[in-house]
C-alpha cells in the first residue's frame, strides 16, 4: 500500500555548451515536489558500463553538469537519470549521444 508509480524524466537534452557538458530534464508528470534525482553516462568507447556522477546522485534539481566527470572529452557519451522518491524509483531515461567539441555551442 502506498506504493506510487514514479513517473521518469521527460525531456532529457544532453547539451555541449559554453564549455560544459549538461544534463537537463523536466519531471515526470505528477512527480512530487521532493523527488530527487540521479544521473550516470557513458562513453562511446565503453559501451554498456554506465558511470556513476556523484555530485549527481539523489539532486533535487533538474539539471547536472557532467563536465568534470567526463574521463575522456574526445569520446561521445550520452547520459541517463531516473528519479528517485522515498523507496519509488523511476525507469532510467537516456539523452542521445553528444560530442563535446563537435556538437559544442557558445552562446553569445
Amino acid at each position: 500500500p502506498g506504493h506510487v508509480q514514479l513517473l521518469p524524466p521527460q525531456n532529457v537534452t544532453l547539451l555541449s555548451r559554453d564549455f560544459a557538458m549538461i544534463l537537463t530534464w523536466a519531471p515526470g508528470e505528477g512527480s512530487p515536489s521532493d523527488v530527487t534525482y540521479t544521473v550516470r553516462y557513458e562513453s562511446q568507447d565503453r559501451l554498456d558500463k554506465w558511470r556513476k556522477v556523484p555530485h549527481c546522485r539523489n539532486i533535487p534539481r533538474s539539471f547536472c553538469n557532467l563536465t568534470c566527470a567526463l574521463s575522456n572529452l574526445y569520446v561521445k557519451v550520452r547520459a541517463r537519470v531516473k528519479a528517485v522518491w522515498g523507496r519509488s524509483q523511476s525507469p532510467w531515461v537516456k539523452s542521445q549521444f553528444k560530442d563535446y567539441y563537435s556538437d559544442g555551442e557558445c552562446l553569445p
